[in-house]
């Protein structure tokens, strides 16, 4: 049997359990991952329906490209694992002839899906709620720490710190404007190897990442650092704190 999962950012089903298949020279078999609508536990995700076959290689229902790989004498029963009516995962049960599974042991294995996505649900719906509540004590926290002080610097702690968690960031800077210099300061920094990088270095406006946030007044998200043409201090430092994603945020006064 094949517990199969649907990633829906990447439009990918994965095998999050199987038990070990192994070929006629014993040999084990490797599953790999499947795209929706292609390979067979691609087009039962996309399908989304309880699935019996007594065997795959010569049931029509199964689309000719993947009948030429399936093995002959190889049946199964398929249910999807649905939350909110969207498939999410397959429990996926096959059989070698002669035993062939019948539509009691589908509507066994839809029981069981049933209950794995129900508990899924709900223990999804329980991780959102965590969230939200975090995000509301964490925004508490930043609103009492603007109210009772008047440390600009203890605020951005109180502030970096936050962000970090709430993003679980490796790490977090706050650069603040200084009209005397007319570049940007780094007042304070959380979880940096190098202390000197995330408090007391300064940016020119318009010049490495944090100068284009700063000029640009845009949100500038980038997935891999590493492939960014960047001055070679920077890159030198980026690469010895490990970064690999950055996500910089303009500051704005009223």
């Amino acid at each position: 049997g094949i517990v199969w999962c649907f990633d829906k950012a990447t439009d990918l089903v994965q095998v999050a359990y199987a038990k070990v298949y192994v070929r006629e020279d014993g040999t084990p078999v490797h599953i790999a991952p499947e795209r929706r609508g292609e390979g067979l536990s691609g087009v039962l995700i996309e399908r989304n329906d309880p699935f019996l076959t007594t065997e795959y290689k010569t049931d029509p229902r199964v689309p000719e490209h993947i009948r030429q790989r399936v093995p002959a004498g190889v049946g199964g029963a398929t249910a999807p694992i649905r939350a909110e009516g969207e498939a999410i995962g397959l429990l996926m049960v096959n059989a070698r002839q002669p035993r062939e599974l019948d539509a009691s042991d589908l509507e066994l294995l839809s029981t069981l899906a049933n209950i794995a996505g129900n508990a899924i649900q709900r223990a999804t719906l329980f991780e959102k709620t965590q969230r939200s509540l975090q995000k509301m004590v964490a925004l508490t926290e930043i609103d009492n720490a603007i109210r009772s002080n008047q440390d600009l610097r203890l605020t951005l702690r109180t502030l970096t710190a936050q962000v970090k968690n709430q993003l679980d960031a490796d790490a977090v800077t706050v650069l603040l404007f200084n009209r005397d210099t007319q570049a940007l300061e780094s007042i304070t920094g959380r979880g940096f190897i190098d202390p000197g990088f995330g408090v007391g270095a300064y940016v020119q406006l318009g010049q490495s990442l944090a100068g284009k946030v700063a000029l640009n007044g845009e949100m500038l998200l980038i997935a891999d650092i590493r492939d960014q043409k960047l001055d070679r201090q920077l890159a030198a430092a980026i690469e010895g704190e490990g970064f690999v994603g950055y996500l910089g945020l303009p500051l704005m006064a009223k």
